[in-house]
């Protein structure tokens, strides 16, 4: 409570909310999602699990921020569960907390639409369909083995996790939105990312290039860091071209 009025009343919090901008939307979805597992601690029912996968996969088209709510989520489950708290089950709890952030992150977000990728040239490049048809069987295929997984698995937890990935999706979903308007060619089209290659380079925000943490050139260093800025947008964002009714390289 004291954490909730603290932030209320911050300038941070009022900043964002009269900005065009994603973080006042984001810290809403924060805040719901651990509001929800409070829920969940009350009731122990899975359906606020599953409504937690759904809101998790909204807001990563929303901010990545969300995310970080996993591994604190994670102690809310292991203290309503554990039947003898201990410093080892703590830092277990912690790593599958932090483990369960990197498989969304870096296994969930960018593999189902590089997946959707492979589809996409199979079916245009190979089969000689129209364009999109491969991401189109791709996410009928996908959305039906999850479903029948679904109805076929008997263990609980299984079927549990099974519910939470599907929610999760149908959440990130959303990011379908920009491939329709991206194929409206609308004014303002930034990185344009009309087909699945060009949308996973904009996922991968590789429009910003890359600025390593640990190693790489300094601040200081203007000529190596204007030598970096100069790369071929176009082979990042557009790796596979429209043409001939099929993609190029």
């Amino acid at each position: 409570m004291v954490g909730a009025m603290a932030y209320t009343f911050s300038d941070t919090f009022w900043f964002s909310a009269v900005e065009a901008e994603v973080y006042a939307f984001s810290s809403f979805l924060t805040a719901l999602m651990f509001w929800l597992i409070l829920k969940w601690e009350e009731k122990t029912e899975d359906r606020w699990i599953v409504l937690i996968a759904y809101i998790t996969g909204l807001s990563i088209g929303v901010h990545l921020l969300c995310l970080l709510c996993l591994p604190a989520m994670s102690f809310v489950v292991y203290f309503r569960r554990a039947k003898r708290i201990t410093l080892t089950g703590m830092l277990t709890t912690l790593m599958a907390g932090g483990l369960l952030v990197g498989i969304i992150l870096y296994g969930l977000i960018p593999g189902v639409v590089q997946m959707g990728g492979w589809f996409e040239l199979l079916f245009t490049n190979f089969f000689g369909c129209p364009y999109h048809t491969g991401l189109v069987c791709y996410t009928l295929l996908l959305t039906g083995a999850l479903v029948v997984s679904y109805y076929k698995v008997r263990r609980k937890t299984v079927k549990l996790a099974l519910a939470c990935v599907l929610m999760i999706l149908a959440g990130y979903s959303s990011y379908g939105v920009i491939l329709i308007r991206a194929n409206a060619n609308m004014p303002m089209n930034e990185n344009a990312p009309g087909n699945i290659f060009s949308l996973g380079s904009y996922l991968n925000r590789e429009q910003y290039g890359k600025t390593p943490l640990f190693y790489g050139p300094a601040y200081c260093m203007q000529q190596a860091l204007a030598v970096a800025a100069q790369f071929d947008r176009n082979n990042i964002y557009q790796q596979y071209i429209k043409q001939y009714e099929r993609y190029n390289q």
